[in-house]
């Protein structure tokens, strides 16, 4: 690629789109080429820009790949059929979609409508009810999703991000949406700021409240029951909401349970 094929497919871009058009590229030398640079001046309304680091393959499918592919011929192992590949690039965006925040640190945008404008918009043209939860098991410190008082805002920016993630749905007119509030039965670490109430975005914005329920060494050196696990956990279940169902959305024990 050169500068030109990068301009002429930028116009392509805005002339297709229907609103501002949002473009994503490598670190490459030719996306800072001059012709580049002085064809973007002027048109910030038409479209803006998002530069990945140099090497980031959490972020960049062809990076992904490419890394995936060199540790293939390292290994010895025979090479991927483009159908293998395909299921690993869909895998791969499948993870990504759930990774916002490590997309906007890398992005350093101010707001992430950008990324849920599309979703949203066909959530108000589908039919039927979709069942909705933005991160599993929050209070965990097992996913990435769990809040950390060492980062501003810990539980709050959950809350707050959560909240911001429904307006926007809402703003779409998209109403036919179950939202699920998600956490562990058992919340780690166990601190008064991990607490489930913690995360908890309020009945003006939650629907139905999720636990997981995990026994096993991969989870706990407790060798406790479903039962147990979940009885030790109702009581601060039951706190969230007064009217909120509550179902058990996962669930996994040790074969002596």
């Amino acid at each position: 690629m050169n500068a030109m094929i990068l301009v002429d497919f930028l116009k392509r871009l805005i002339k297709d789109a229907q609103r501002k058009g949002v473009q994503i590229l490598d670190n490459l030398r030719v996306h800072h080429a001059r012709k580049v640079k002085e064809w973007l001046q002027g048109r910030e309304d038409q479209i803006e820009l998002f530069f990945l680091p140099a090497y980031s393959p959490e972020l960049n499918p062809d990076e992904y790949l490419n890394c995936d592919l060199k540790a293939g011929v390292y290994s010895g192992k025979p090479a991927r059929s483009k159908d293998q590949l395909k299921k690993k690039v869909i895998s791969h965006m499948r993870m990504l979609r759930k990774k916002s925040v490590r997309v906007k640190k890398y992005f350093k945008h101010e707001k992430i409508e950008v990324a849920l404008f599309i979703p949203a918009q066909a959530a108000a043209q589908e039919g039927g009810v979709t069942w909705t939860s933005r991160k599993t098991r929050s209070s965990g410190d097992r996913t990435d999703g769990y809040g950390d008082p060492q980062l501003a805002g810990g539980p709050e920016r959950f809350c707050d991000a959560y909240r911001h993630i429904i307006d926007i749905f809402r703003a779409e007119a998209a109403t036919k949406l179950t939202w699920i509030f998600h956490v562990n039965a058992d919340s780690e670490p166990v601190v008064d700021w991990n607490s489930m109430a913690a995360y908890y975005p309020g009945d003006d914005y939650i629907d139905w409240i999720g636990v997981s329920v995990y026994n096993g060494s991969w989870v706990c050196d407790e060798d406790l029951s479903f039962r147990e696990i979940l009885d030790r956990a109702w009581p601060e279940l039951t706190d969230l909401s007064s009217d909120r169902p509550i179902a058990v959305l996962e669930l996994g024990m040790s074969e002596q349970r």
